[in-house]
């Protein structure tokens, strides 16, 4: 629902927010002492994806804070008004509302995978539990930072391959089915004699012109099934486990894999030393 309300004399404020209904979402800011001038429901609700650096900007911001032993609740309230991505700001009020009302960390970033991501969402619930969030807060954005770099080099290093490839691809389809049967109109016209590869090139050329639609669904239906079994537990861990086997790729993504989990495994060791060494100080 889209809403604005006003609090006393304050600048009236606008914003989304998801309820059950709209008289839910009326109680719960008349709840919080505002004044409710329109509340309506969203007929389209398109979401774009948060981009990484905004995502890296508000792990970041939170880990400094925390270092400087700043309330978490505190430090959702500063980073979540000046945050100008509408999805993230409106992700960081549910999320400090869930967690107010006294829900599991896991429960409450579980969530929200499809904004913070599988990783982010799994290392902020664990930190909301843990002795020493600002180590594994700071330990999540240099993951990030790191993955986000590692893609774009790797988009930076196979674009040109693959616009040639594709140009490559359209040149040749469009002389099969446009400038090769202009050129073969000729012999047929003098009866002169077709070699055979020529005439095979001209029939495959007659059959991509009558069946273009029906082989375009051919490949884009099974490319888009690869997709989605792609997406599930199993297709992503048996495409992740080709992946480690490329050459010169695999090798960069298995030792990318390598520094995610010792740099992990340190942040939640560190962070239960310390909880153990607090521990033996209050005995």
């Amino acid at each position: 629902y889209g809403y604005k309300a006003q609090k006393g004399t304050e600048k009236p404020i606008t914003g989304q927010q998801k309820a059950f209904s709209d008289k839910e979402l009326h109680k719960a800011l008349t709840k919080m002492g505002y004044r409710v001038k329109y509340i309506r429901k969203k007929l389209f609700d398109f979401k774009f994806k948060v981009p990484t650096k905004d995502l890296v900007l508000f792990i970041r911001i939170c880990a400094d804070l925390l270092k400087e032993k700043f309330p978490y609740d505190e430090i959702l309230t500063l980073v979540g008004s000046d945050t100008e991505n509408r999805r993230l700001r409106e992700t960081i009020r549910e999320v400090q509302k869930d967690l107010k009302a006294g829900e599991e960390g896991e429960k409450v970033y579980g969530k929200h995978v499809d904004v913070f991501g599988r990783f982010a969402s799994h290392m902020l619930a664990v930190a909301s539990t843990s002795g020493n969030m600002a180590a594994i807060y700071e330990s999540t954005a240099k993951f990030l930072e790191r993955e986000e770099e590692f893609k774009r080099d790797i988009r930076s290093v196979l674009v040109m391959p693959i616009m040639v490839t594709l140009a490559m691809i359209g040149a040749i389809l469009f002389y099969v089915m446009y400038i090769f049967p202009k050129m073969t109109v000729m012999l047929t016209k003098y009866n002169i004699e077709i070699p055979p590869m020529t005439k095979a090139t001209l029939a495959f050329s007659a059959f991509l012109q009558d069946y273009y639609l029906l082989i375009l669904g051919g490949i884009l239906a099974p490319g888009f099934l690869l997709f989605q079994w792609a997406r599930t537990d199993r297709g992503r861990y048996l495409v992740h486990q080709g992946m480690i086997r490329l050459p010169v790729i695999g090798g960069v993504l298995h030792k990318m894999s390598i520094e995610i989990f010792a740099r992990v495994f340190n942040a939640l060791y560190s962070s239960r030393s310390e909880e153990h060494t607090s521990e033996l100080q209050s005995h």
